[in-house]
């Protein structure tokens, strides 16, 4: 297993696409629809891009998506079933553009994973253009799916041994913006306009045991853990995995955190 998240996505990508994707399609789809203006025709960064679901859910709007991630292997898999104009490996926060090139920037499910939230969302707002639309999503903190809990505990069984960026993540860094409040004062904190952050519970899709068994599994670590196993104990844990969670498990819906903003107008950026 690797230690560092990046290293992780970055030999996971193919089953994230094939597991964990398909969940947050849905959600993606909940943030782009959020945004205060139409972007169809905008030429729209996706940050913290991964596989490209916030990208798939820009091209449905009619946007013209650029996808960013520090994983080459994930833009490398998204670029394989999406028409992406154009993907870019790069910091989400150091990002490679200068400023004010984008009309607007989506990030789904990317600042939970940082230590300091504030600086993706500044680099957001430092890209796009004055007063341009600025989209991110994380979870709700509190919220639990019985799945997890049993995909785990077989997980743990088998060996597995969370990693300590995994750790940090759960524990610490995902809380930082996990209620409206504390991601409304990011976003306030790192110099955006027209801060509102909604609570949606969004429904996934995913219904069936192998479905939500590979949702948890396709996620970097338990993916990670899954490919150092030989084949035959890799089916094993699969297998344990779908019995755990029973033949009628609870449908995956989430309620999910979505940050609308805007970049500062010229104005207020030189008040500052």
């Amino acid at each position: 297993m690797s230690s560092s998240p990046v290293r992780a996505y970055d030999q996971v990508a193919e089953a994230w696409l094939a597991g964990a994707e398909p969940a947050y399609r849905p959600f993606a789809d909940a943030l782009v629809a959020a945004s205060q203006e139409p972007l169809r025709g905008q030429r729209v960064l996706d940050i913290g891009a991964g596989t490209g679901a916030a990208s798939r859910s820009l091209l449905a709007a009619g946007a013209v998506p650029c996808a960013v991630d520090e994983s080459w292997a994930m833009l490398r898999t998204a670029r394989e079933v999406l028409p992406l104009a154009a993907a870019v490996a790069g910091d989400a926060l150091a990002l490679p553009f200068a400023d004010s090139c984008w009309d607007a920037a989506v990030s789904a499910f990317c600042i939970n994973h940082l230590t300091e939230p504030g600086r993706l969302l500044a680099e957001a707002g430092r890209v796009v253009r004055p007063a341009g639309v600025v989209l991110a999503s994380t979870f709700a903190e509190g919220e639990d799916h019985p799945v997890k809990h049993a995909v785990e505990t077989v997980l743990l069984e088998a060996g597995w041994e969370p990693s300590p960026w995994h750790q940090q993540f759960r524990y610490r860094t995902s809380g930082l913006t996990s209620s409206p409040a504390r991601l409304e004062a990011v976003a306030w904190d790192s110099g955006l306009d027209d801060v509102r952050v909604v609570s949606v519970l969004v429904d996934s899709g995913l219904r069936t045991p192998a479905e939500l068994v590979g949702w948890r599994l396709g996620m970097a670590e338990p993916a990670s853990f899954l490919g150092t196993l030989a084949t035959h104990r890799r089916e094993a844990v699969i297998a344990a995995a779908v019995r755990a969670v029973g033949a009628a498990p609870e449908p995956l819906r989430r309620p999910v955190l979505i940050l609308t903003a805007r970049s500062p107008s010229r104005s207020s950026s030189s008040s500052r």
